[in-house]
C-alpha cells in the first residue's frame, strides 16, 4: 500500500506543479489578459509555503507533501518573476497575513515544541491569504488562470489517494477546499462570458 501512496503522491506533486509553468506562461503574456503578479504576496506565499513544509514534515506528513514542495519551489520561481513582469505595491491583507502566520506558527512552535499545532497555524494563515485571491476572482474571474487552476486542483485531488496520516487530512483537505472556490469562480466567470 505504501508503494501505491508513493506512486500517488509523486503523480499529484507533477500534476500540481505544472500549474506553476503555466501562471508564468500567463504572466508572459501580451494580451490583455496577462496575469500580474503582486511581488510581496509570491514572496511571502514562497516563506510561508517553506514554514508550512517544515512543520508539516516535523507533525509527521509523508507522502503529501510532494505537492506542497512543489508549491514551494513554483512560489520562488514565480516570485522571481514578480520582480520583473508584477507589480511592487503595498502589503495588503493576504500578505500581512502570510507574514504573520508564519511568526505565529514559528513561535507555537518555540513556545510549545508542537509541530501539529504550528503547522494547523501557518494553514490557517494560508487560507485567509487567499482571500484577496478569492475576492479579486469573484469580481474578475478572467485575472487567473483558468488551465493553471485546474492544474493545482486536479493535483490536490489526487494527492487524496496518497494519505497516510492524520496531519495530512488537514492539509490536503484544507487546501483542496480553498483552491476548488477559486477554480469554482473563474470557471463561473468563464461560463458567464
Amino acid at each position: 500500500m505504501e508503494d501505491f501512496r508513493f506512486v500517488f503522491a509523486v503523480v499529484a506533486a507533477v500534476v500540481s506543479f505544472i500549474a506553476h509553468p503555466l501562471y508564468i506562461r500567463a504572466i508572459l503574456r501580451k494580451d490583455e489578459e496577462r496575469t500580474v503578479p503582486h511581488l510581496f504576496t509570491w514572496l511571502l506565499s514562497a516563506v510561508l509555503a517553506g514554514v508550512e513544509l517544515f512543520f508539516f514534515e516535523a507533525a509527521g506528513g509523508r507522502w503529501t507533501m510532494f505537492v506542497l514542495a512543489g508549491d514551494f519551489v513554483g512560489f520562488i520561481v514565480i516570485t522571481g518573476f514578480s520582480f520583473r513582469y508584477g507589480k511592487n505595491g503595498h502589503f495588503d491583507f493576504g500578505d500581512w497575513t502570510c507574514l504573520l502566520g508564519a511568526l505565529v506558527s514559528v513561535s507555537v512552535y518555540v513556545v510549545f515544541h508542537n509541530a501539529l499545532w504550528a503547522f494547523v497555524m501557518a494553514i490557517f494563515a494560508d487560507v485567509l491569504a487567499l482571500i484577496p485571491t478569492i475576492r479579486k476572482t469573484y469580481e474578475s474571474p478572467e485575472s487567473e488562470d483558468f488551465v493553471a487552476w485546474s492544474f493545482t486542483c486536479a493535483g490536490n485531488a489526487l494527492n487524496f489517494l496518497a494519505l497516510s496520516a492524520d496531519v495530512e487530512w488537514i492539509y490536503v483537505l484544507t487546501i483542496f477546499i480553498i483552491d476548488q472556490i477559486v477554480w469554482i469562480l473563474i470557471f463561473r466567470g468563464r461560463k458567464n462570458k
